[in-house]
C-alpha cells in the first residue's frame, strides 16, 4: 500500500507528482550519502517503477523527471527523455512541460549548489532550449518563484519559463540570495504559506 492509496482524494483529483529528496530518505539512510542539512550528497541510480514518466493532457505534452537520476548523457533517464523530446509533435500538442524536484534557478540563498540543481542546468538546460521547452516546474526550495523566458542565466525568448511551486508544504522561511532579485526573475516570494 502506497501513499496515494491511503488517501481518498486521489481518487478524485488529478496529481502528478515527481520523485524528490525526502521519498528516498529511507533508502538512502543507509549509505549516510547525506549532507548535514538532510540532502544526499551524489545522484542515486533510481530505475525502479515510474521515477520518470510523460504524458499528454489536451495541448500539452508532460515530462517528469526524477532529478535524483538525472545522470549524464547514456544513462537511462537521459536517452528516455532525449527520445520523448524527439517525439513531440508541437502541431499538436503545443505546450512542451517538464517537471522535476530540483529546480534548475533558484533565487533564495538555500540549496543553490546541490548536485542536483547544478547538474540539472549543465545536463538538462541545454535540451529545454532546443526543444523549446516552455515551461519547467519544481519545488524543493520551501518557497515561490516565477522566472521570465531564460536560457543560460540570461532573459531569453528561446527558454522556458522556470517556476519553483514549494510553498504549500512547509513553512516558509527561505532567505533571498540577494536583496535585489537576479534579472530573469518575474516575482519570487517567500512569504505565503
Amino acid at each position: 500500500m502506497d501513499m496515494m492509496s491511503k488517501r481518498d482524494f486521489f481518487s478524485a483529483i488529478p496529481t502528478q507528482i515527481a520523485l524528490g529528496n525526502h521519498d528516498l530518505d529511507t533508502d538512502l539512510a543507509s549509505l549516510k550519502g547525506f549532507t548535514t542539512d538532510g540532502q544526499p550528497r551524489d545522484f542515486v541510480p533510481y530505475e525502479y517503477g515510474n521515477a520518470y514518466y510523460s504524458f499528454t493532457f489536451g495541448p500539452s505534452k508532460h515530462i517528469v523527471l526524477s532529478s535524483s537520476a538525472l545522470g549524464a548523457p547514456g544513462s537511462l533517464q537521459y536517452e528516455w527523455l532525449l527520445s520523448e523530446l524527439k517525439s513531440v509533435d508541437r502541431s499538436v500538442t503545443p505546450w512542451l512541460i517538464v517537471m522535476l524536484h530540483c529546480p534548475l534557478y533558484i533565487t533564495f540563498k538555500t540549496h543553490r549548489h546541490e548536485i542536483f540543481v547544478t547538474e540539472a542546468q549543465a545536463i538538462l538546460e541545454p535540451l529545454f532550449v532546443e526543444y523549446t521547452v516552455n515551461f519547467v516546474i519544481a519545488g524543493h526550495v520551501h518557497a515561490y518563484m516565477r522566472t521570465y523566458p531564460v536560457a543560460f542565466s540570461r532573459r531569453n525568448p528561446r527558454g522556458p519559463v522556470h517556476i519553483i511551486q514549494g510553498n504549500g508544504g512547509k513553512a516558509v522561511c527561505e532567505p533571498y540570495h540577494n536583496e535585489t532579485a537576479e534579472e530573469w526573475v518575474a516575482v519570487r516570494d517567500q512569504s505565503q504559506y
